[in-house]
C-alpha cells in the first residue's frame, strides 16, 4: 500500500471497529444507504471465512454509502442471518441502514482480512465478528479520493 494514502484513508482501510462511525465522524453527516441488491438465499455458496454449514439462510447485500450527499464507498456483504438475533435481522433485511449503525448496539469486531489496490480504488475484506463466531463479511470497495472534498480545514 503506498504510503501516499491520507491520514483518514489509511485508519479507513486498517480500522477493526466500525466504517460507518469513521466516515460520520470524517464528514459530520450521516451515512446513508442506496440498496443495489438485499436477498436471502440458502442456495449460494458461502464465503469460508463465515464457517457456516452449507444451506443456511445468507443474507447478500450490495450497497452504496452515501455521506453529505455523494457516494462514498460501495460495498458487499453476506451476513449469516441465524447468528443475528431478530431485531438485527428485520433491519438489515429492510436494506436502508449501515451494517455498522445495525451492529452498534453489539459487541463486535473486525478482523482484516486482504487489502487491494488497483486504479485508484482500495478493496478492503474484513469479517465482522461477535461473540466469537463469524456474523458477516464485507467487501469495501473505497476510492483513495474518498476523503478529498470532505476534510479540508
Amino acid at each position: 500500500m503506498p504510503t501516499l494514502l491520507s491520514a483518514p484513508v489509511r485508519m479507513l482501510l486498517r480500522t477493526d471497529g466500525s466504517v460507518t462511525s469513521l466516515l460520520e465522524a470524517a464528514f459530520d453527516a450521516p451515512v446513508e444507504v442506496e440498496p443495489v441488491a438485499n436477498f436471502v438465499d440458502h442456495r449460494l455458496p458461502t464465503p469460508v471465512e463465515l464457517d457456516l454449514e452449507p444451506g443456511r439462510p445468507v443474507l447478500w447485500r450490495h450497497v452504496v454509502l452515501h455521506v453529505a450527499g455523494r457516494p462514498a464507498l460501495r460495498a458487499s456483504s453476506v451476513l449469516a442471518l441465524d447468528r443475528l438475533d431478530t431485531r438485527a435481522c428485520t433491519r438489515l433485511l429492510d436494506g436502508i441502514e449501515p451494517i455498522g449503525r445495525i451492529l452498534a448496539r453489539l459487541e463486535t469486531r473486525r478482523e482484516l482480512l486482504a487489502i487491494t489496490e488497483e486504479d485508484g480504488e482500495y478493496e478492503r475484506i474484513s469479517r465482522i465478528i461477535g461473540a466469537g463466531r463469524p456474523l458477516a463479511v464485507v467487501t469495501e470497495r473505497i476510492p483513495a479520493s474518498i476523503f478529498d472534498a470532505c476534510c479540508e480545514p
